[in-house]
C-alpha cells in the first residue's frame, strides 16, 4: 500500500482535527495490516476507495480511486470516477475558466445568449408559465419549435399561394379552349393550352378541402386525347426576378429553397412538378404521387449553380404542374438541374389523357433554405396588394361642363404600383354622357390618365371600368 505523507494537522473523519504524528502512524499501522490481507486475497496494493471522507484541504494528490460522498476544498484529482450524485459550484454564465462546469452552468450558458431573459430558470419555463420552474426537455423542445414556426418576415416567392384572390373573375369558371389565349383562374396562377385537338381546360377558385387554408385551385380537364409533341399543358406561376436575387442561383454561391403545397388528383399517379429559368435552357423536374385525398408535399430543391437566373422586374423561374404536355418537354431525368427545357416527366400522369379529370392545389409556397414550415397565411388586403402588382381594375370617372371637341381629363396614381410597364385595356361600365367614349393612357407603372371629349356644350359625364395588365405571362 501506498503511504502519502499528509501535511498537518489534517482534518480527517467527520471533521476532527487528530495529531499528525498520531495520524502517520496510525496510516502505517493500517497500510502495514491492508497489505497483508491484500496479499493473501490478491488484491492491489493501494487505497482504491474513500467514503465519506468529508474534507481534504491542499496538497492532498488522488490517482485512479473511487469517491463516493466526499468533499474537496482543493487539490488534484486524476484519472478518479466521480459517482453521478456528487454536486458542485455553479459558476455564473460567461465563466471561461478550466474549472468543472456543472449540468446548470451549462444549461444557463446555453440560453444566455439565445434567449437572455431565460437564462436563469428560477420559476418559468421557455414558453408561458411552469409553476414548478425550471428548463425541461419539454419546453425547451416547445420553444425551438414555437421559434422555427414563427412568422419569419420573408415571404414566400409565390403570390397567391392559397388562390383567395380572383380579380378577374370572383370565383367564376374559367374556360380556356384548346389552343387558346393564356388564362388566369385565379390571379398570378396562368393556364396554358396550346394542344390543338380540342380539348379544353377549365379553371375555378374553390373553397379549400382543407381546414386552414381559404381556397384552392381546381383544373378540369374537359375531354380526353393523346398529347402530341409539342403540347404545353401547365398550369403555373412566373415568379419575378427582383424577388430571387438573394438566391445567388447560376453562381457557385447558389441557395437551397424548400417547396410546399397541397395538392389532390381524381386520377391517382405521379405528376411532374417543374422549376425553369426564363430562358428556358435550365430545368428541374420531381415527380409526386397523387390521390384523391388531398396531401401536402414538401421537398428541397438544391440552388441551380448553372445558367442564367433574372435577378430583374421581369420573369426569374416559372413553377408549374404538368397537365399533359408533349414529348419535346418531357425528360427521364428527375430531381436533378439540367440543361433544356422540360416541364413533363416521360413517365408523369396526364390530366389530359381523362375526360372530367381534375387537379386541386392550394398551399403553394416557396422560401429560401431548407426548413419546413407552414404556410403563412397573409391578410387579405395585402395578399391583395401583391396582386395588384401584376393586375388590377380601375373605375374612372368625369363630368362637367364641356363644349364639342373639348378634351377634358386627368392624372392618377394606381392605387398599387405596378411592374413595369401595364397595359390598360376597356372591361365594361361605359358612360358617355354629351361626350366620346372614355379612353385610359398609361403614363408610367403608376400613373395613368383618364380622359373623354365633349360632344356638345352641355354637362357631360364620362366613365368606363378598365384593366391594367402587367403580368409576366
Amino acid at each position: 500500500m501506498a503511504i502519502v505523507t499528509l501535511p498537518l494537522p489534517i482534518q480527517l473523519i467527520n471533521g476532527q482535527v487528530a495529531d499528525g504524528g498520531q495520524v502517520q502512524t496510525d496510516l502505517n499501522a493500517i497500510a502495514s495490516n491492508v497489505n497483508a490481507n491484500a496479499a493473501k486475497n490478491g488484491v492491489n496494493n493501494d487505497i482504491t476507495s474513500l467514503t465519506a471522507l468529508t474534507s481534504v484541504v491542499s496538497g492532498l494528490s488522488i490517482t485512479g480511486a473511487s469517491l463516493l460522498n466526499c468533499s474537496f476544498a482543493s487539490g488534484s484529482i486524476v484519472g478518479t470516477t466521480i459517482d453521478s450524485t456528487s454536486t458542485g459550484v455553479t459558476q455564473a454564465p460567461g465563466t471561461s475558466t478550466t474549472q468543472l462546469a456543472t449540468t446548470a452552468f451549462v444549461v444557463a450558458q446555453a440560453f444566455s445568449g439565445v434567449l437572455p431573459a431565460l437564462a436563469a430558470p428560477t420559476g418559468a419555463s421557455l414558453i408561458g408559465n411552469n409553476p414548478s420552474g425550471g428548463v425541461t426537455g419539454t419546453t425547451v423542445q416547445a420553444a425551438i419549435n414555437q421559434i422555427a414556426n414563427a412568422p419569419t418576415g420573408i415571404q414566400s416567392f409565390i403570390v397567391n399561394g392559397d388562390m383567395a384572390i380572383d380579380q378577374e373573375h370572383g370565383g367564376s369558371a374559367t374556360t380556356q379552349a384548346a389552343n387558346g389565349a393564356i388564362a388566369y383562374p385565379v390571379d398570378q396562377w396562368a393556364m396554358t393550352n396550346t394542344r390543338t385537338n380540342g380539348t379544353t381546360l377549365v379553371g375555378q377558385q374553390i373553397a379549400s378541402p382543407l381546414t386552414g387554408y381559404r381556397n384552392a385551385l381546381r383544373i378540369t380537364n374537359t375531354t380526353a386525347g393523346a398529347s402530341v409533341a409539342a403540347d404545353n399543358i401547365t398550369v403555373s406561376q412566373p415568379v419575378e426576378g427582383i424577388n430571387l436575387a438573394n438566391l445567388s442561383w447560376g453562381t457557385a454561391s447558389a441557395q437551397s429553397i424548400r417547396v410546399n403545397f397541397i395538392a389532390s388528383s381524381t386520377v391517382a399517379g405521379n405528376y411532374a412538378i417543374a422549376l425553369r429559368n426564363a430562358a428556358a435552357n435550365r430545368s428541374y423536374c420531381h415527380l409526386v404521387a397523387l390521390t384523391s385525398t388531398p396531401t401536402r408535399f414538401s421537398f428541397v430543391i438544391v440552388g441551380d449553380t448553372s445558367g442564367t437566373w433574372t435577378t430583374a422586374a421581369s420573369v426569374g423561374l416559372f413553377f408549374g404542374f404538368d397537365l399533359g404536355s408533349g414529348s419535346t418537354f418531357q425528360t427521364s431525368t428527375l430531381d436533378a438541374w439540367q440543361a433544356g427545357n422540360f416541364f413533363a416527366a416521360t413517365t408523369g400522369t396526364k390530366v389530359s389523357g381523362t375526360g372530367g379529370a381534375q387537379l386541386t392545389i392550394t398551399g403553394v409556397d416557396i422560401r429560401p433554405g431548407t426548413l419546413d414550415k407552414p404556410f403563412e397565411q397573409m391578410p387579405i388586403p395585402v395578399q391583395l396588394i401583391e396582386c395588384q402588382r401584376y393586375f388590377q381594375f380601375i373605375k374612372g370617372q368625369l363630368a362637367g361642363f364641356t363644349s364639342a371637341g373639348t378634351a377634358n381629363s386627368y392624372n392618377a396614381s394606381l392605387p398599387v404600383q405596378m411592374r413595369p410597364t401595364p397595359v390598360s385595356t376597356f372591361v365594361d361600365g361605359a358612360i358617355n354622357t354629351n361626350c366620346t367614349s372614355s379612353v385610359v393612357t398609361v403614363i408610367d407603372s403608376g400613373t395613368y390618365q383618364f380622359s373623354c371629349t365633349g360632344s356638345s356644350s352641355a354637362g357631360f359625364i364620362g366613365a368606363a371600368r378598365h384593366s391594367f395588365n402587367s403580368r409576366m405571362l
